[in-house]
C-alpha cells in the first residue's frame, strides 16, 4: 500500500503539483507590499536595503520564512530571457545558502562569502534560495 498523498482520482502527489503551481502564480501576481515606518533615533540611517541584486534583468520577487524553518526564503526571477549570473547582496552575514524547490526541499549548496552568493540562472527562470543569516 503506498503512503504518497492522492486524491479522489487516485493520482499521487497531485496535492504538491497543485501547491506548485499556486507558488509558480503567486510569484508572477503577487506585487511586494511595503509599509512605512514612523521616523525615530537607530543604527539603520536614513536609507537601507534588506537585499540587492547587481543584475538589472534578474528581480528579487519573494522574501518570506521558511515553512519548515528559520531559513529566509528568497525567489529570483530572470526576466529578459537571458543566462545570467547575478551576485545577491544581504544586509546581514550569511551562514550558507541552498537552492531549493518551490515547496521549499533544500537543493544544492550555494558558495557564501560574507553577505554575498552568486546564482546562475537559466532565461526566465524562477529560482528558489535557502538562507540561513548569522544569528
Amino acid at each position: 500500500m503506498s503512503s504518497a498523498p492522492t486524491t479522489a482520482t487516485g493520482q499521487p502527489n497531485h496535492a504538491k503539483r497543485v501547491i506548485a503551481a499556486w507558488l509558480v502564480l503567486s510569484v508572477i501576481t503577487t506585487p511586494l507590499v511595503a509599509g512605512a515606518e514612523a521616523v525615530h533615533p537607530g543604527p539603520l540611517g536614513r536609507a537601507t536595503s534588506f537585499a540587492s541584486v547587481d543584475v538589472p534583468g534578474v528581480e528579487l520577487s519573494w522574501v518570506k520564512r521558511a515553512e519548515d524553518s528559520d531559513a529566509l526564503v528568497l525567489r529570483l526571477v530572470e526576466w529578459d530571457g537571458r543566462a545570467e549570473t547575478a551576485t545577491v547582496t544581504l544586509r546581514r552575514p550569511i551562514r550558507s545558502a541552498r537552492r531549493a524547490n518551490l515547496l521549499e526541499d533544500p537543493g544544492e549548496a550555494i558558495p557564501t562569502t560574507g553577505r554575498t552568493f552568486r546564482l546562475a540562472l537559466r532565461p526566465y527562470e524562477i529560482a528558489t534560495v535557502l538562507v540561513e543569516p548569522v544569528r
